[in-house]
């Protein structure tokens, strides 16, 4: 997908390669610049290197799932308050509660609603570059 540097960059992370490019679609539809990653390994280099300004992704998937990116990502200081959005084939109060833990900004259940996983991007998105602006990301 296209990356313009004027559009907030949203990093998909997911094993299921149909999926991603559904979701990636979608997020560009909207105005996002969009990159994309086949699991939690790639996805951290491709954050470390690309600097996104949103992260979604999918829990269950090979080398590092989401849990262990989540946590991984967070421990770098400069992702501190880099949003991160947690996409799942299943919800309890467990999960999430594990993902408020491994710092993860929200949990959505699949299949998603698109007009809510938009919304609550833009508004994570803006939270976080208000946050840039006072300096505390």
């Amino acid at each position: 997908m296209e990356n313009h540097r004027n559009k907030k960059l949203i990093l998909i992370i997911d094993d299921e390669a149909d999926l991603a490019v559904v979701l990636a679609q979608l997020i560009a539809g909207a105005g996002f610049g969009v990159v994309v990653a086949s699991d939690g390994v790639d996805g951290l280099e491709k954050a470390k290197s690309l600097r996104p300004d949103a992260v979604i992704l999918d829990v269950a998937m090979p080398k590092l799932d989401g849990w262990g990116f989540c946590e991984r990502f967070r421990s770098d200081p400069s992702f501190k308050r880099t949003p991160v959005i947690i996409l799942t084939a299943w919800l309890s109060d467990d999960l999430t509660r594990k993902a408020n833990a491994a710092g993860a900004n929200g949990i959505m259940l699949k299949p998603y609603d698109e007009k809510k996983l938009i919304g609550r991007l833009r508004e994570l998105c803006e939270s976080a570059s208000h946050n840039l602006a006072g300096g505390k990301r």
